[in-house]
């Protein structure tokens, strides 16, 4: 990585430190915010898809927990309202708050803006959104297709239960939240997950995998979450759901609703290695993969992975699947959307890939920027190159 992005990492580690030290103020801006983000998105008409027999029975606890996880006060009386006048719970909140804050300034609110004319049309045929490569990240995929039934991410983290806050007490409120700190720190400043930094993060008792922040980034960004459970996959592919809690399951789904709709929406995440040996080793993920039918995909800060061969599986699967892909440059690489099978339009700019990965410059890629009436203004900064000026994003739809 260079020396001036490495600067620039630097610069805002120290405006992070600065605005979680000290706890000198009471929570006043959650439910502030908490009313800007739900008014911003607001529910819009989507396609139609088969609508469940019957409506989810919320469990109130699981929405109970996410806003507790994102600093959000309780709606109602409950047990965790007690567990408000943990003092670390209050600075923790007020110290989230002033991140999102500066996350929807910088990033947030410029993305909602962009996708309201860049990917409104695929955001309106998408029923079914994949993201593989993702971790947790609900929050990107959300922002760019909104109005998705489903979506499907993929990591290799582990999937993680549903938080049991009910025994929490004063002197572990510590260690539990700067372990959700710590965690979403990444995502939230630079948009994407550090899969070295995840593999630890969420291998501890206080977080033990990605369905806590799946559920934190649901809360923030103006949903409720009816319900969250683990998901079994038989040697078939065909998947099966408990409750929590439970050990040794593949995957989690939660069942959501934005504010002011009552339209369901279903996540699942799965822990799974993708790579060609992965899921020829792992069959049983394999077959349930082949079943996806999803109209777009998305891919950030994927590593670079479907440049290489061991990963043309999972590349052929997008391929030849998907109808749609918003992609940065680490996803598929630009040579395989032919122009006889592809359109593609190109936003922001391309020198080359950050230090880490300088082996995977693409000099047609670069070509393709060098035509300035190709190219269409990125007004925020995504992906390994997060900062303004320097990401590049590509929409590919299919002819």
């Amino acid at each position: 990585m260079s020396k001036t992005k490495n600067c620039h990492i630097f610069f805002w580690a120290i405006i992070i430190a600065s605005s979680c030290g000290g706890d000198t103020t009471t929570v006043t801006h959650s439910a502030e915010l908490e009313k800007t983000t739900t008014e911003s998105r607001k529910a819009v008409v989507v396609p139609e898809v088969d609508e469940p027999a019957t409506p989810t029975i919320p469990d109130v606890y699981a929405n109970q927990v996410a806003r507790y996880m994102a600093g959000f006060p309780q709606e109602d009386s409950n047990e965790l309202k007690n567990l408000e006048g943990i003092a670390k719970w209050q600075s923790y909140s007020k110290k989230f708050d002033t991140l999102w804050r500066k996350l929807e300034y910088s990033r947030l609110t410029k993305e909602r803006k962009w996708a309201k004319t860049e990917t409104a049309t695929p955001d309106a045929e998408t029923k079914f959104l994949f993201y593989p490569f993702s971790g947790a990240d609900f929050m990107h995929g959300y922002t760019f297709f909104p109005n998705a039934r489903k979506m499907v991410l993929i990591g290799l983290e582990p999937p993680g239960s549903l938080p049991e806050l009910n025994n929490l007490k004063q002197d572990s409120g510590k260690v539990y939240f700067a372990s959700i700190k710590k965690s979403l720190f990444s995502v939230m400043q630079w948009s994407f997950f550090r899969t070295n930094s995840m593999a630890k993060d969420l291998k501890t008792k206080e977080l033990d995998g990605t369905l806590p922040l799946i559920m934190i980034f649901m809360a923030r960004t103006g949903n409720t979450v009816l319900k969250a459970q683990p998901i079994f996959i038989d040697s078939n592919g065909n998947e099966s759901y408990k409750t929590f809690p439970c050990k040794n399951h593949r995957g989690v789904k939660v069942i959501y609703k934005s504010t002011g709709s009552d339209v369901e929406k279903v996540l699942c995440y799965y822990k799974a290695d993708i790579s060609d040996g992965g899921l020829h080793t792992d069959r049983a993920f394999h077959k349930l993969l082949q079943s996806f039918n999803f109209q777009s995909t998305y891919l950030k800060s994927a590593s670079y992975l479907m440049y290489l061969d061991n990963f043309s599986t999972i590349r052929s699967l997008i391929l030849d699947k998907t109808k749609y892909v918003l992609q940065d440059d680490s996803g598929v690489p630009y040579k395989f959307f032919k122009s006889d099978k592809w359109n593609t339009i190109l936003y922001g700019m391309y020198d080359r890939p950050i230090d880490l990965f300088k082996n995977r410059f693409q000099k047609d890629f670069k070509e393709a920027f060098n035509d300035s009436n190709r190219v269409k203004p990125l007004p925020f900064g995504i992906g390994y190159d997060w900062m303004v000026n320097t990401s590049n994003l590509m929409l590919a739809a299919k002819k």
